[in-house]
């Protein structure tokens, strides 16, 4: 998790799609269920 979301921030992605919850805490993310 902590590489996919290091890797949205750096590459400018505000909006991540899972099912996983640990993406919530995320300051910058956004998570959207599929």
């Amino acid at each position: 998790d902590a590489l996919h979301a290091a890797a949205a921030i750096e590459n400018k992605i505000s909006v991540i799609v899972s099912y996983d919850k640990d993406f919530d805490g995320i300051e910058g993310i956004k998570r959207v269920e599929p």
